[in-house]
């Protein structure tokens, strides 16, 4: 099959965007440049021009073709989605559209807890008009949210005490996580049904979190500041403001992977606003990055103060050194959280020049939703294993007694959240409730990578 044959049999999937008032368009098997226009068949031919010459281009200079994904069905897929697209444009309802069975509390619930607006209940109800991988990604989004809101949920459970309830929630999120690994990268009628399904489940999840359709402002700092990570347009804005609400010198923390603010951002300002208050005046955050699979808070613990050029007490030293203890904990912590999702189960260490800590959820999601990417199964055998360690709690009990042993710091988080960590990482084996079994010595943990010796 030569360049021209291929790209003659390429899927086409256009649908109209009220906001826009253009037709937008998209390939199942390449990406067009050129993908909105007024004119729904212009803009179809004009497309197909396109990438024949694009691929043509790209086989004379011995660039690999993606082959028909759909050769069969790809003419009567373009069909018909053209035809929905231009009946939707002329305020005709098509005939086939999928029934929108979200009620009106579960619209404005979503709309305040996920940001989701109406061009996503016109995508939810015709996700024909959408590609296999633009459907990937937007199932993708819509777990990191749910994912997000049980991690909430849990959160709050802790802080209150109910720590069998705690438990439930990861559980359930856990089992959540491996039964996305049985969806597959083009069964469509399955991904648009768990998307669905996460939308309802997240809906039902923002009403125990305390959203109520007629109150616009989430219960909870902590809560809002996890929703707004797992946002899948990532407001950087808005969460960059929900950190300095909650701690003026915090800014810089919304820098964070998304994963990693997610799971333990909040709980990592409240630990060091303890520390600060101790009398760590003008304490303040250089950076906030990822490296080498690990997260790095960089502020100035320099014994001069350069701004003023006098010699900075011993104690300030001293709490400046608890401070350097407490981000270390939390530095090991992200090595062996997913920096996407804040997962701490079956965690690996990707492939390539760029080490990030990635949960297998998030590989086989990241695999399946590349175009010409390998399977997932390959992509996650690629990975590294991580060498398994002690218990991250024993680990910092024997590494980190100052910190830990400290009276005035006796609300810290980080003890607690090193204990979760080992327990999700042995993946609730003990339970014995049906819970996702321990994984086998080759998907072991690492829980050395970044830890410092005290």
């Amino acid at each position: 099959m030569d360049a021209q044959e291929a790209a003659g049999l390429y899927t086409y999937r256009i649908r109209w965007s009220e906001p826009l008032l253009e037709y937008v368009i998209d390939c199942d098997e390449y990406t067009p440049h050129y993908v909105r226009h007024a004119d729904a068949e212009y803009l179809l031919d004009y497309t197909r021009n396109t990438v024949r010459e694009n691929t043509a281009r790209n086989h004379e200079d011995g660039l690999p073709i993606h082959r028909p994904e759909r050769p069969r069905q790809s003419a009567d897929i373009t069909r018909r989605c053209l035809e929905r697209a231009m009946m939707l444009a002329a305020g005709h309802e098509p005939d086939d559209s999928r029934t929108d069975e979200f009620r009106p509390w579960e619209r404005e619930v979503l709309g305040i807890a996920a940001g989701l607006g109406e061009e996503d209940w016109t995508m939810s109800r015709n996700m024909v008009e959408l590609s296999d991988a633009k459907l990937k990604t937007r199932l993708d989004d819509t777990f990191i949210m749910l994912h997000a809101m049980l991690i909430a949920e849990s959160a709050e459970a802790l802080a209150q005490g109910d720590m069998g309830q705690a438990e439930a929630l990861d559980r359930a999120r856990l089992a959540l996580g491996e039964s996305y690994l049985g969806i597959g990268p083009h069964d469509r009628r399955k991904m648009i049904a768990c998307t669905d399904r996460y939308l309802h489940l997240i809906a039902r999840r923002a009403l125990d979190l305390g959203f109520q359709p007629d109150v616009h402002i989430p219960p909870d700092e902590a809560t809002a500041m996890r929703l707004l990570a797992a946002d899948p347009r990532f407001r950087y804005a808005g969460l960059r403001r929900a950190t300095r609400r909650r701690r003026p010198w915090a800014g810089p923390l919304a820098d964070m992977p998304r994963g990693w603010m997610i799971r333990f951002g909040p709980e990592l300002m409240d630990d060091m606003q303890q520390v600060i208050d101790l009398g760590l005046r003008g304490f303040g955050i250089d950076q906030v990055k990822e490296k080498w699979g690990g997260l790095r808070v960089l502020f100035d613990d320099d014994p001069i103060d350069w701004t003023t050029g006098l010699e900075r007490p011993a104690r300030w030293m001293d709490l400046a050194g608890l401070m350097r203890e407490l981000l270390d904990l939390y530095e090991t912590l992200s090595t062996c959280t997913c920096i996407r999702c804040g997962s701490q189960y079956r965690v690996r260490a990707s492939a390539g020049r760029w080490i990030e800590p990635v949960c297998r959820r998030c590989a086989h999601a990241r695999a399946t939703g590349r175009r010409g990417a390998p399977p997932a199964k390959s992509e996650w055998k690629r990975m590294r294993p991580l060498d398994c360690g002690e218990p991250l709690a024993a680990w910092a009990d024997g590494n980190h007694a100052r910190l830990l042993g400290d009276g005035r710091l006796r609300g810290l988080h980080i003890r607690t959240l090193l204990e979760q960590c080992d327990r999700e990482q042995a993946g609730y084996a003990d339970t014995g409730n049906g819970t996702p079994q321990s994984h086998g010595p080759d998907e072991t943990q690492d829980r050395t990578i970044g830890r410092k010796e005290s």
